[in-house]
């Protein structure tokens, strides 16, 4: 399985590389080597048989006439070893070294490397040279006679090619901006990243020396090596483990502050690949090994503790099937669905992408393939989901695309398992060679900023990039008034980031037609402040679906309301007095009210008196009104006759529709509750 690898390179401390010229063991070790997928030393038997075939003569024959080779054909062992040396760097992605063994194997017989004109134009594609790409692959299809799988992958480069050659002409370098990582703490590569947090956690590559006497039985490699005698070499053995390091968005330097994670559980195997629950408390990540080129990985689990993380354990059998590989755990954040890829029975072949139902205790309920929307007869690696979106993202070496593993994406959810049609982003998220593992860092639009990984600049490893889209919006609108609509100038204006309302991103005020206009980069979120005096504060949020390139956002009309004035409040009311059966004549009782509510209005200018009159239940809507206004009216009068200004006072009749007390009871006439009834009341209001 792609990258997850364990690399070992021999180093020699004193004189290395001898082996007698007339020695046709270099070629078999190398052989034996490259047989149990141990391509790297392997390379370097093959290289050294080479070179002193070219260089030494013993008992006057080179070694280039040795021609017997077991299982081999009789074929000629130069031949092999060009063709094997070939094989070796490209399955160690070293597309440079590999591309002129394989140009130098196309002159071979075809009949004894029919794949040898077919794998050179992949290296081509690979190492940016697409022209002579398409000129070999369309060769090797002209010659290759056998209608298998091999020729169905050629047609798919070919597409791929053609699928390059468009990209570039879209001219979609200038779409994002990719940033490199480096630098930091020694590693060899980073890859895999994912945000826990305000951290990132990464898988890390780092080197262990250690030395070893081939021969001897000693050290891990022993009997290994392009050693003789008793020299000893060095071992240098790379290992893959987590490293965490403050979330820096674009900075560069991500690496140079990270650290390793503290676990304390290696056991001896590669770890990397994490995710998290949605509380940041439980790890998932990815545990292997690999023995004679083969890969061996399982899913684990730990929880994070005072002093660290717990002992892993395997995570649940129903996602680690037993004699089967699972990889690259993805929690939604929801923290109901992992993701994960598997070469477990049920896919489409190769590795898949299943999905697997967890209940809260991270519990899995049931294992779903994603199905063949997603999955190909390829590989399907590295998933991730983003919510807001509703986008997943993933890679495959399974369909059209630029070269080796491609980035995808597709649009659904997991409830109704309706994804659409996958789609290729193109240059320069993808590259002619390997690119995955991406996620995004902004909760609104998947493509904005995020981190991916890719050996495009490389020629072994994957590093780690910081995506950010180039991508720019100019926000316009207009501010008015929202009782006349009139457009509003001189209002000032604020503009932040929504989610960092402390991040100032421009101000200014409205022009004399209430209008206004900014450019903003990279942010999806924004709020806008409006402020004008003798107005309410306005403003409102908005969220831009952003795209690559120049797109602008037109907010409307934003509402400025008129500050109101102050509200009239109730301090007093109660009851003047009430009045005979229909007679509007003043009673005396209510003259004494009336005589106090003079001198509270003679007191206090600012108060104003509202007078209210009412009548019992006997007679017409209309003629109860008139008589309830007279009794108003001669309340307010008796008022003015004392000095009160008019302005002071109000009043109106609302007759019979209010009555505090019944006018009959059980059918029978109420006259004490009917003279409750014709009354008149007043309220004392004051600003």
């Amino acid at each position: 399985m792609r990258y997850l690898l364990f690399f070992s390179l021999f180093f020699s401390l004193h004189a290395m590389l001898r082996a007698q010229s007339n020695d046709p063991g270099v070629f078999r070790q190398g052989e034996k080597l490259f047989a149990a997928g141990d391509y790297e030393d392997a390379a370097q038997y093959f290289e050294r048989f080479l070179a002193v075939g070219k260089t030494s003569r013993a008992h006057g024959q080179p070694l280039s006439v040795v021609k017997k080779v077991r299982g081999k054909n009789n074929r000629d062992p130069r031949q092999e070893a060009v063709y094997d040396l070939a094989e070796c760097y490209r399955r160690e992605h070293d597309y440079l070294r590999s591309e002129p063994y394989y140009k130098k194997a196309c002159g071979f017989s075809q009949r004894a490397y029919p794949e040898a004109r077919y794998w050179y134009g992949v290296v081509l594609r690979a190492n940016g040279r697409y022209a002579e790409a398409i000129e070999a692959i369309t060769q090797f299809e002209k010659e290759y006679n056998d209608m298998g799988p091999v020729l169905i992958d050629a047609d798919r480069e070919l597409a791929g090619l053609r699928f390059i050659q468009a990209q570039q002409g879209l001219h979609r370098d200038s779409a994002y901006r990719l940033m490199r990582q480096s630098g930091g703490n020694a590693l060899t590569s980073a890859y895999a990243a994912t945000v826990r947090g305000d951290t990132v956690v990464f898988t890390g590559i780092h080197a262990a020396r250690e030395q070893v006497i081939p021969g001897t039985g000693k050290g891990p490699s022993a009997g290994k090596g392009l050693v003789t005698g008793k020299t000893q070499a060095v071992k240098a053995v790379y290992r893959n483990d987590l490293y965490e390091a403050v979330a820096t968005g674009s900075d560069s330097s991500l690496l140079a502050g990270s650290r390793m994670m503290n676990r304390g559980d290696s056991g001896g195997l590669h770890n990397g690949l994490a995710c998290f629950s949605p509380d940041g408390k439980t790890m998932l990540y990815t545990r292997w090994t690999k023995k004679e080129g083969v890969t061996h990985s399982a899913i684990w689990v730990s929880h994070e503790s005072d002093t660290g993380w717990t002992a892993a354990l395997p995570f649940d059998a129903a996602v680690n099937v037993p004699g089967y590989n699972s990889t690259q755990p993805f929690l939604t954040t929801d923290g109901r669905f992992l993701l994960f890829a598997s070469d477990r029975p049920g896919g489409s072949g190769g590795y898949d992408l299943w999905t697997a139902r967890v209940d809260t205790g991270l519990q899995v309920v049931t294992v779903t393939n994603l199905g063949d929307k997603i999955n190909t007869p390829g590989d399907e690696e590295a998933p991730y989901y983003h919510p807001n979106s509703r986008t997943l993202v993933f890679a495959s070496n399974g369909r059209v695309g630029m070269g080796g593993f491609d980035i995808y994406y597709s649009k659904g959810n997991f409830d109704l398992s309706g994804w659409t049609v996958p789609v290729n982003p193109g240059m320069p998220i993808n590259s002619s060679k390997d690119d995955l593992y991406y996620v995004s860092t902004d909760q609104d639009n998947c493509w904005n900023t995020g981190w991916m990984s890719s050996d495009r600049e490389t020629n072994c490893c994957l590093a780690l990039y910081a995506v950010q889209q180039k991508n720019s919006q100019t926000i316009r609108g207009r501010v008015v008034d929202s009782a006349t609509l009139r457009p509003l100038g001189g209002v000032q204006l604020v503009l932040k980031d929504a989610r960092h309302p402390d991040k100032l991103l421009a101000g200014g005020s409205t022009d004399s037609l209430g209008q206004y206009r900014f450019v903003t980069h990279n942010v999806s979120r924004f709020g806008l402040t409006a402020d004008k005096a003798g107005y309410m504060p306005g403003g409102g949020s908005w969220v831009v679906a952003m795209e690559t390139g120049v797109d602008s956002l037109n907010t409307g009309d934003l509402l400025l309301a008129r500050i109101p004035p102050p509200v009239a409040v109730v301090v007093h009311s109660s009851v003047i007095g009430n009045f005979p059966y229909k007679r509007s004549m003043l009673p005396v009782a209510a003259r004494v009210v009336l005589d106090s509510l003079a001198e509270v209005l003679k007191h206090e200018p600012a108060t104003v008196l509202q007078v209210e009159g009412y009548t019992d239940g006997i007679g017409g809507e209309a003629y109860n009104l008139k008589l309830g206004q007279e009794r108003v009216n001669v309340c307010m009068q008796y008022l003015r006759n004392k000095g009160i200004d008019k302005r002071q006072l109000s009043g109106k009749s609302f007759g019979k529709c209010c009555p505090v007390a019944p006018d009959t009871i059980d059918g029978k006439d109420n006259p004490a509750g009917r003279e409750l009834n014709r009354r008149v009341e007043y309220k004392l209001i004051r600003p």
